[in-house]
């Protein structure tokens, strides 16, 4: 969709904020299972 003002910096907060998440869980469990 169309943004403006602060919606595309909150949404590309809200996709790192996602994606860190994401990442810090995906090591957590590859450490977990080896």
């Amino acid at each position: 969709g169309h943004y403006t003002g602060a919606a595309p910096l909150m949404s590309a907060l809200h996709t790192l904020l996602i994606g860190s998440i994401a990442a810090a869980a995906a090591f957590l469990l590859a450490r977990a299972i080896s």
